[in-house]
Order: C-alpha cells, then sequence, then structure tokens
C-alpha cells in the first residue's frame, strides 16, 4: 500500500442524515491521509434522557479499484439524569479491507445518531374534562293576550313580564300563532327569550272544559282535535320541532287521569295533583301561570319556572325542557327531582 507524502484536507457539502428530535447532528465531511487511523475531537451531542447513543460514520477510499463504503459504529451509554452530555474525544476510525486495493485517501462523508432512551417518554397530562357552565333562567311558557282571551296586547305581556325579571316567555293565545311575530320585536328589545308557541283543544264534550295542550317552539298554527285523540295535535307539533305540554289538567282530571303514562306528550303542568307522575318519569314538569289579565300579576312573583340552561338562547331552552333540567317555585318552595335541586344549589 503507498501513503501519499503531502497532507491535505478539503471540506465538502454532504447531506445530513434525519436524527431524532432533541439529539444534535454533526456532519463531517474531509478528506485525509488513507491511514490506518482518523481522529475526530472534541465533539458533544446533548440527548433529552438518559439512554443509548449510536453514532456512525460512514466512510469510504478514494481512487480505489473496488467500490463499497465502509459503515462504522461507535457506541455510547449515557449517564443518568435529565440532560446528558455524550462527549467523544480522539474517536478512531479503524479501516479495515481484504482483497487488493489501492488509494490515496478516503473521505469521512457523514456523522449520524440514533438515540434510544431508557426511560419513557412521560405520558401528557389529560385535558381537564370542560366544566358545564349553566344559566338559570326565569321562564313561565303559558299566557295569553288580545289575540285570544287575554286583556293585554302581546307586547304589554312581554313588558309586564321583564317588569318582574322574567328572561324566558311564551305568549300562548288559543289556537293562534301571530302573537309570536307581534310580540317578538319588543321581546328582543328587552332582551327577553320569546318562545313561539299556542294552546290547543284535544277533547271537548261541550260539557266540560275543554283539555289542551301548548304547543312550544312550533313553527306556525296547529289545528285542534275535539274527539281526544291528541295524537292528531301533537303529531303536528312534534313535526314542527316542538315540544308538547299537558295543560292545566286539573280542569279536565277525569280526561288525563288516565293518561299519565302516555308518551305522546313531552311534559305536564301541575304535576302535583295527580299521583301516579313522579320526576322519574320522563316528563318535564312546569308551573305555568295561564296568564289572562292585569289582576293576575302577583302570579308572576309567587311561581315561576328555573331552567337550567347552556345559554339563553331558544335551541338551549328547548334542550334543557327535553332533559327536564326545571325547578319550579311555588309560594317559598323549591319543587324538582334530587338531581336538579343539587344542580341549582350549586349555580346559585
Amino acid at each position: 500500500m503507498k501513503k501519499t507524502k503531502n497532507i491535505f484536507l478539503i471540506i465538502i457539502v454532504a447531506l445530513l442524515l434525519t436524527v431524532p428530535k432533541n439529539v444534535s447532528a454533526i456532519t463531517v465531511t474531509s478528506w485525509a491521509d488513507a491511514s490506518v487511523n482518523y481522529i475526530f475531537n472534541n465533539h458533544d451531542v446533548t440527548i433529552p434522557r438518559p439512554g443509548s447513543l449510536t453514532v456512525s460514520y460512514k466512510t469510504y477510499p478514494v481512487n480505489t479499484y473496488t467500490s463499497g463504503n465502509w459503515l462504522i459504529t461507535q457506541n455510547f451509554k449515557s449517564a443518568a439524569g435529565p440532560l446528558t452530555t455524550v462527549s467523544y474525544e480522539d474517536v478512531d476510525i479503524v479501516m479495515s479491507w481484504s482483497g487488493i486495493v489501492s488509494w490515496s485517501k478516503f473521505m469521512v462523508t457523514e456523522t449520524s445518531f440514533t438515540y434510544e432512551s431508557i426511560i419513557p417518554e412521560p405520558e401528557p397530562e389529560p385535558e381537564p374534562e370542560p366544566v358545564e357552565e349553566w344559566v338559570v333562567l326565569k321562564s313561565n311558557f303559558h299566557a295569553h293576550s288580545t289575540v285570544s282571551d287575554g286583556q293585554l296586547t302581546p307586547q304589554q305581556v312581554v313588558q309586564m313580564y321583564y317588569n318582574h325579571g322574567y328572561d324566558v316567555l311564551a305568549i300562548t293565545d288559543h289556537g293562534s300563532y301571530r302573537q309570536y311575530d307581534m310580540a317578538l320585536s319588543t321581546a328582543q328589545g328587552l332582551g327577553i327569550t320569546l318562545i313561539p308557541g299556542s294552546e290547543i283543544i284535544v277533547h271537548d264534550t261541550s260539557s266540560v272544559s275543554a283539555s289542551e295542550v301548548l304547543g312550544l317552539f312550533i313553527t306556525g298554527p296547529v289545528s285542534l282535535t275535539k274527539d281526544g285523540d291528541i295524537s292528531k295535535v301533537t303529531n303536528q307539533i312534534h313535526e314542527m320541532g316542538g315540544i308538547a305540554i299537558v295543560c292545566h289538567p286539573t280542569k279536565t282530571a277525569s280526561f288525563w287521569e288516565t293518561r299519565t303514562t302516555t308518551t305522546l306528550v313531552d311534559g305536564w303542568e301541575c304535576p302535583e295533583y295527580f299521583p301516579d307522575l313522579g320526576y322519574e318519569d320522563d316528563y318535564v314538569f312546569l308551573r305555568n301561570h295561564d296568564f289572562h289579565n292585569a289582576r293576575q300579576e302577583y302570579y308572576l312573583d309567587n311561581w315561576y319556572n328555573l331552567v337550567i340552561s347552556k345559554s339563553n338562547s331558544m335551541e338551549d331552552i328547548k334542550e334543557a325542557l327535553l332533559n327536564n333540567r326545571v325547578v319550579y317555585y311555588e309560594n317559598g318552595v323549591y319543587h324538582g327531582s334530587q338531581e336538579n335541586l343539587e344542580l341549582l344549589n350549586s349555580i346559585t
């Protein structure tokens, strides 16, 4: 093997190999004598946590009659600690070969690092469960105006409820929908959420008061029926995306007491008058006013519904009713399921 007498060093550009995150790369590209040893000095590599670091140098001879690369690997074991610096000095790259070769120099083209931790990556902290934020909305879902048999205009009804601190109101004139359109601008100006609704007959024998339901969240008028087939009315309400509530059932108790398990309605007024109804049933229970005139103004402070909702939007109020998140207040006493009473207490 011939050795070149003159030693010279030429730096050339080489591509970096991809290295793991947090492991610094060192690229060494140099010509050197085709001597047995080639020395690296004072290279430091920082690894993130205790583990094993492998440093690889890729070399190949120049002006050789044989082709191919030699891959020389130097292994290091890191010390303990959260951050470990591996320093290596005077690392010998030993060239070995077989067969007839002839070159004047060899090139170290790349240095790459492989890091393997001996400590598992810490699991990321789980995101905290979002905390539900509730609003409690003072509400009434049964009132009348001059559109049917009430004595105040729809706008005056809204103003009266606003004066008593209400957040939500439904004006449910008999067989009508237009009171909603008439009162909406006033309600929006006062910050009250106005729910479209109507009171609809489902049974009427003319010998007693008619049996009726409230259609809430409806999008138009609902046709009545007098034959007692409540599905004719409730189907219309539900097709509009509305909610059907049995209203003042004590007026026609003989009709409703045989229907306390019906799935055609979503809720009841005055549930306390029907022993078969309980908070474990899949109904929402409301204590509404059936408001008609100013003489009943004292109703507004003596009983009302407290809807536990995500917001005061119509969509969230409907969601709260469908999920029975309502407590009603009457003459100093709060009524509702134990779960809703505890939820209300935690909010207020």
